[in-house]
């Protein structure tokens, strides 16, 4: 717990193991205790700084292509403070019309299956039953 009240921006992973504790201990140790400061951003054992929330980030991609929709990668994700890549996947769903912040899949109301699930409850895979085996041929056809 010193731990994580000494270093409140270091990651999960960076605390567990410097502490030989697990990685969802250490979560779920930062989770519960009131005492651990909050921060916008972890830094991860590699040193590098990462946001909490790249949403904001995300946006700031999104506000400055509007502003200069020639900009390139690199000059955008320098100002907004993202990744390339990330100012990449933000050009291309904007172009296709999508949101510039991904949808979590958490975020699926309950009810509704995602993308590619099978709605009936089976397997997914074509012939093959979720439901109990039946064995009372004696044969198992493979």
């Amino acid at each position: 717990m010193r731990m994580l009240q000494a270093h409140p921006s270091l990651s999960d992973r960076a605390v567990a193991e410097s502490t030989g504790l697990g990685a969802r201990t250490v979560a779920e140790l930062r989770r519960l205790s009131e005492s651990v400061a909050e921060s916008g951003f972890r830094i991860g054992r590699d040193g590098k700084s990462r946001p909490l929330d790249g949403a904001a980030g995300r946006l700031r991609v999104a506000e400055l292509l509007g502003e200069n929709p020639k900009a390139s990668l690199r000059q955008l994700a320098r100002t907004a403070g993202v990744s390339p890549a990330t100012a990449l996947d933000v050009r291309r769903r904007l172009e296709r019309g999508e949101e510039p912040v991904p949808v979590k899949r958490a975020a699926i109301p309950s009810g509704v299956s995602p993308k590619g699930a099978d709605p009936a409850g089976g397997s997914g895979f074509a012939g093959v039953s979720a439901g109990p085996a039946d064995f009372s041929s004696g044969r198992i056809d493979f």
